[in-house]
């Protein structure tokens, strides 16, 4: 295909070229008339410029030279430096021929240009010939546009050559993009005719023939396995009831089978039955599963060393596993349609992993793991929608840059998003419902968490980060501790609807001034606030708690102890007014 539109570029480049107007007034036409000769233009550039009988000759200062233009053409009949000014400049330029020269030398058409030279020089031959040479590169200015005149060009011939150039290039442009769009169009499938029981293995001449045999004009639409893909026959089925499996010796040339692994792309192929195995395969650079809409087994792709771009285009639903790890030079992993994943989604230890797509992701009844990306911008997305029924674990994917999950509503086991140094956000602003915990931790550079939809939890984690602010608006209950320990920027923290902590309520070591938790009633455990700025704290729901303690906290004024029904003691600082309230006794 490629190859085919290079030709046409090609014959269409000579066609635009041949189909350009030849016009305009012959070079030497001035000098035919006697008007710029060896005397009149010589070697003696005049200074300014002058008018001679339709040719017009300028000084052009900023190049040392003498140039003469026939006035209907505007085409430069003679060039020469000016001595005066450039010594460096070679004293045996030669300008074009007079007639009576030219004619003189018309029998000498086979006169030679003089031999290579370090100096600049202008020759004409017998048969009119120009030849110009220098030492270095020669270009060709108007100087017009420099002079706030007219756009400046180049003409051969009366031929605009900057124009045609730029005509072709346009076109040139317009058939790129016409192959580029041609080749990223998927081919048709190819034709298929029946169903064979058998397990197909590709590396075996006879399996190939019993499930295809020789005399059938097309592939067969559906076989039991895939066994040490790929062939030929792979690519008409449909269907395959069991497994496909490619193994650690796959290659170019396997047994008595021939074919290039090196990119594999079905188009035809939308239902697996079983698994799709990959796993060490060498030289696998593409793997494209583009038809592929259901897998009712496990989608393993892992160990390939070389693999580089793995796409799913049309995946909707895989019933089991999906995991995808120890790909060295994985860098495009592309799923956009996938919308259930009845287990575990894993993705880690893909060194090169640039962009994760999961926008279009529902479910997943097991466990979401990112992890071990690249030591800079790894992941920069994995955005998922209305997961549920397992967990979300991204700890230790070190490249992780971007994590987005903007529709997801439920996880029936934990979140876990830590150890990212280049994170920046998370967003997860549709999350209720957490059945496990929520662990966002050791994240230095994450300084937003969008956690405003969720009501419960178990553990909620929120430590190390570089988070400001924390509002947790929506938030209820925490079966479990609450913490958001060591986040030396944070200064807010609010959580307006929280009632119940079962665990304890810690938030420690922070630069916080302001809390707010005007609804908590009961901290089964400690509430603990040492280690930060409070100016602004309200606990006034507060009635059970095994102990309250603000230690470092100096500019807090006063300790509003009304509603403490039972809790057993206090920690705070001697400034701070205890009195008025009636607060518990110190611990």
């Amino acid at each position: 295909m490629h190859a085919w539109l290079t030709l046409v570029v090609a014959v269409v480049s000579l066609q635009l070229l041949h189909s350009v107007e030849r016009g305009g007034v012959d070079a030497a036409s001035c000098t035919e008339q006697g008007v710029v000769d060896q005397t009149t233009c010589g070697m003696q550039c005049p200074g300014a410029s002058e008018q001679q009988d339709g040719c017009t000759c300028s000084y052009a200062a900023n190049a040392n030279m003498c140039i003469c233009e026939d006035d209907v053409s505007s085409s430069t009949v003679f060039a020469c430096m000016d001595e005066e000014t450039t010594n460096s400049k070679s004293k045996d330029a030669r300008p074009l021929p007079s007639s009576s020269s030219s004619s003189s030398s018309s029998s000498s058409s086979s006169s030679a240009p003089p031999e290579p030279s370090d100096d600049p020089m202008v020759w004409v031959d017998g048969d009119g010939a120009m030849y110009v040479s220098g030492p270095g590169d020669i270009h060709l200015d108007s100087g017009n546009a420099a002079h706030g005149g007219r756009e400046a060009t180049v003409f051969l011939d009366g031929v605009d050559v900057l124009a045609t150039l730029g005509d072709l290039h346009a076109r040139v442009s317009v058939l790129k993009n016409l192959a580029d769009s041609l080749a990223a169009t998927p081919a048709a499938p190819p034709a298929c005719s029946g169903i064979s029981p058998l397990t197909l293995y590709c590396s075996r001449a006879l399996s190939r023939q019993l499930v295809v045999p020789p005399e059938q004009a097309y592939g067969v639409c559906e076989v039991q396995h895939v066994v040490n893909c790929c062939c030929n026959e792979t690519f008409a089925l449909r269907r395959v009831n069991g497994n496909i499996t490619f193994d650690a010796a796959d290659g170019p040339v396997v047994g008595e089978r021939v074919v290039n692994t090196e990119e594999v792309r079905f188009n035809a192929l939308t239902h697996i039955a079983g698994s799709l195995i990959v796993s060490g395969v060498p030289n696998m650079r593409v793997l494209d599963l583009g038809s592929v809409e259901h897998v009712g087994g496990e989608v393993i792709i892992t160990n390939n060393p070389d693999l580089e771009t793995l796409r799913f285009g049309a995946l909707r639903i895989v019933a089991s596993n999906v995991i995808i790890n120890d790909n060295s030079n994985l860098t495009t992993l592309h799923v956009p349609k996938l919308s259930h994943v009845y287990g575990d989604v894993v993705v880690h230890s893909n060194a090169q992993l640039s962009h994760v797509d999961l926008g279009s992701l529902q479910y997943i009844g097991g466990t979401l793991d990112l992890q071990n990306g690249a030591p800079s911008n790894a992941i920069t997305t994995a955005d998922g929608a209305g997961l549920g029924g397992g967990g979300r674990d991204a700890e230790n994917s070190v490249g992780l840059a971007k994590l987005t999950a903007a529709q997801l509503q439920l996880v029936g086991g934990d979140v876990v998003v830590a150890y990212h140094p280049f994170l920046n956000s998370t967003r997860l602003g549709a999350l209720s419902r957490v059945m496990g915990k929520v662990s966002i931790h050791n994240n230095g550079m994450l300084a937003s968490v969008d956690l405003g939809s969720l009501t419960a939890s178990g553990d909620l984690q929120l430590n190390r980060n570089r988070i400001t602010a924390l509002n947790l608006t929506s938030l209820l209950t925490v079966a479990g501790t609450l913490s958001a320990d060591d986040n030396h920027v944070l200064t807010v923290f609010a959580a307006p609807q929280l009632t119940l902590v079962t665990g304890s309520l810690r938030l420690a070591t922070n630069s916080i001034t302001t809390v707010s938790l005007p609804n908590l009633s009961v901290v089964r455990n400690d509430l603990i606030l040492d280690n930060n700025d409070v100016r602004y704290l309200d606990l006034h729901s507060l009635f059970r708690a095994t102990s309250v303690s603000l230690l470092g906290s100096t500019n807090l004024a006063q300790l509003d102890c009304s509603s403490f029904g039972q809790v057993d003691c206090i920690s705070v600082e001697s400034g701070v007014d205890t009195t008025s309230t009636a607060c518990p006794p110190p611990c």
